[in-house]
Protein backbone atom coordinates (compact mmCIF):
# COMPACT_ATOMS: atom_id res chain seq x y z
CA UNK A 1 0.00 0.00 0.00
CA UNK A 2 1.43 3.24 -0.96
CA UNK A 3 -0.25 5.30 1.73
CA UNK A 4 -1.48 4.59 5.12
CA UNK A 5 -3.60 1.84 6.64
CA UNK A 6 -5.99 2.02 9.67
CA UNK A 7 -7.45 -0.80 10.94
CA UNK A 8 -10.67 -0.96 12.59
CA UNK A 9 -11.57 -4.62 12.40
CA UNK A 10 -8.81 -7.74 12.68
CA UNK A 11 -6.07 -8.46 10.90
CA UNK A 12 -4.29 -11.47 10.65
CA UNK A 13 -0.88 -12.50 9.04
CA UNK A 14 -0.11 -16.07 8.55
CA UNK A 15 3.29 -17.50 7.95
CA UNK A 16 5.57 -15.15 6.04
CA UNK A 17 2.98 -12.36 5.00
CA UNK A 18 3.69 -9.17 5.61
CA UNK A 19 2.49 -5.44 5.38
CA UNK A 20 4.36 -3.06 3.14
CA UNK A 21 2.39 0.22 3.30
CA UNK A 22 4.00 4.00 3.05
CA UNK A 23 2.91 5.38 5.82
CA UNK A 24 1.42 5.02 9.25
CA UNK A 25 -0.20 1.99 10.28
CA UNK A 26 -2.64 2.84 12.42
CA UNK A 27 -4.56 -0.19 14.49
CA UNK A 28 -7.73 0.42 16.69
CA UNK A 29 -8.82 -3.52 15.72
CA UNK A 30 -6.83 -6.93 16.43
CA UNK A 31 -3.63 -6.97 14.73
CA UNK A 32 -3.34 -11.02 14.83
CA UNK A 33 0.52 -12.32 14.20
CA UNK A 34 -0.12 -15.97 16.53
CA UNK A 35 0.97 -17.58 13.16
CA UNK A 36 3.20 -15.62 11.49
CA UNK A 37 6.78 -15.24 11.57
CA UNK A 38 7.04 -10.87 10.44
CA UNK A 39 7.28 -8.63 12.84
CA UNK A 40 5.03 -5.24 12.85
CA UNK A 41 4.32 -2.93 10.46
CA UNK A 42 6.26 0.42 9.72
CA UNK A 43 5.14 3.28 11.21
CA UNK A 44 3.18 1.36 13.56
CA UNK A 45 0.60 2.83 15.75
CA UNK A 46 -1.24 0.75 18.04
CA UNK A 47 -4.68 2.08 19.75
CA UNK A 48 -5.83 -1.84 19.84
CA UNK A 49 -4.49 -5.33 20.55
CA UNK A 50 -1.97 -7.10 19.37
CA UNK A 51 -1.99 -10.61 19.35
CA UNK A 52 1.60 -12.72 19.14
CA UNK A 53 3.10 -16.18 19.80
CA UNK A 54 3.86 -14.64 23.10
CA UNK A 55 -0.18 -14.32 23.73
CA UNK A 56 -0.12 -18.26 24.04
CA UNK A 57 0.99 -18.85 27.84
CA UNK A 58 0.21 -21.38 30.69
CA UNK A 59 -2.26 -20.01 32.92
CA UNK A 60 -2.37 -23.24 34.94
CA UNK A 61 -1.08 -26.92 35.08
CA UNK A 62 -2.22 -29.40 37.64
CA UNK A 63 -0.61 -32.82 37.73
CA UNK A 64 -3.44 -35.33 39.67
CA UNK A 65 -2.57 -38.99 39.53
CA UNK A 66 -1.81 -39.85 36.01
CA UNK A 67 -4.35 -36.89 34.88
CA UNK A 68 -2.16 -34.08 33.25
CA UNK A 69 -4.29 -30.22 32.86
CA UNK A 70 -3.47 -27.30 31.05
CA UNK A 71 -5.04 -24.33 30.66
CA UNK A 72 -4.19 -21.28 28.07
CA UNK A 73 -6.38 -18.43 27.06
CA UNK A 74 -7.64 -18.99 23.51
CA UNK A 75 -7.86 -16.54 20.81
CA UNK A 76 -11.41 -16.88 18.51
CA UNK A 77 -10.38 -17.96 14.61
CA UNK A 78 -7.55 -20.09 15.90
CA UNK A 79 -7.96 -24.02 16.83
CA UNK A 80 -5.37 -25.18 19.89
CA UNK A 81 -4.55 -28.67 19.89
CA UNK A 82 -2.34 -30.21 22.98
CA UNK A 83 -0.13 -33.02 22.23
CA UNK A 84 2.25 -35.21 23.80
CA UNK A 85 5.46 -36.84 23.43
CA UNK A 86 8.33 -39.22 24.77
CA UNK A 87 11.00 -36.82 23.42
CA UNK A 88 11.22 -33.60 22.07
CA UNK A 89 12.51 -35.19 18.75
CA UNK A 90 10.74 -33.44 16.31
CA UNK A 91 7.59 -35.66 14.54
CA UNK A 92 7.13 -37.76 17.25
CA UNK A 93 4.52 -35.39 19.08
CA UNK A 94 0.93 -37.09 19.70
CA UNK A 95 -2.62 -35.53 19.65
CA UNK A 96 -4.16 -35.55 22.54
CA UNK A 97 -7.97 -35.21 22.50
CA UNK A 98 -9.82 -33.11 19.60
CA UNK A 99 -8.59 -29.57 18.24
CA UNK A 100 -10.45 -27.36 20.58
CA UNK A 101 -11.47 -23.30 18.64
CA UNK A 102 -10.43 -19.97 20.71
CA UNK A 103 -13.72 -18.17 21.50
CA UNK A 104 -11.95 -15.53 23.69
CA UNK A 105 -11.58 -17.57 27.23
CA UNK A 106 -9.91 -20.34 29.08
CA UNK A 107 -9.23 -23.00 27.33
CA UNK A 108 -8.58 -26.63 29.84
CA UNK A 109 -6.62 -29.55 27.96
CA UNK A 110 -6.32 -32.70 29.48
CA UNK A 111 -4.25 -35.96 29.24
CA UNK A 112 -6.42 -38.66 31.49
CA UNK A 113 -3.46 -41.60 29.76
CA UNK A 114 -0.80 -42.34 31.71
CA UNK A 115 0.72 -38.78 32.35
CA UNK A 116 2.17 -39.59 35.40
CA UNK A 117 3.42 -43.34 34.43
CA UNK A 118 6.82 -41.87 32.57
CA UNK A 119 8.52 -38.55 31.51
CA UNK A 120 6.79 -37.00 28.91
CA UNK A 121 6.51 -33.11 27.55
CA UNK A 122 3.38 -31.47 26.13
CA UNK A 123 3.04 -28.80 23.59
CA UNK A 124 0.16 -26.72 22.42
CA UNK A 125 -0.33 -26.50 18.64
CA UNK A 126 -1.90 -23.03 17.84
CA UNK A 127 -3.77 -22.96 13.59
CA UNK A 128 -5.08 -20.20 11.93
Amino acid sequence: VSGGITNHGTVKLSGTATINNGGNFINNGVLDLINGSGSLPQNFVNNGTVIDSSAVKVQDILLSGTNFSLTIQGYPGHNYQLQKSETLASGLWSNIGAPRAGSGGLLMFTDTVGAGAKKCFYRIVVTP
